[in-house]
């Protein structure tokens, strides 16, 4: 996913913490976090029930009202389209200048 030069600023403090590694959210620096794990901390930190479905159901509409093309939405928050034999086999195109367009938009 690319990343903006506000979200690489915003990042800086968790990449110095976790040291060189490839995870963002690490608790070792050798294995990714656990998604539940990033659900519960932010939970514990907003004091209420969280789910990542809230994350991606507050980007998808947001981008739409900043009028992201929906099949744009659909790739940047990992749902491209993959059905079927031509999403599967043929497709290849990674939509990076519209991704990033998109997130510079956000």
């Amino acid at each position: 996913m690319p990343l903006t030069p506000f979200a690489l600023e915003q990042l800086k403090p968790l990449r110095e913490l976790n040291g060189e590694t490839d995870y963002l959210f690490s608790a070792d620096g050798k294995t990714p976090m656990v998604v539940e794990t990033l659900s519960k901390a932010v939970a514990e930190v907003a004091k209420e029930q969280f789910d990542q479905r809230d994350i991606r159901r507050t980007v998808e509409t947001t981008l739409q009202k900043l009028g992201v093309d929906r099949e744009v939405r659909a790739h940047l928050l990992s749902h491209g389209r993959t059905k079927g034999v031509q999403g599967q086999h043929y497709e290849r195109y990674d939509f990076l200048p519209e991704k990033r367009q998109a997130l510079e938009r956000w």
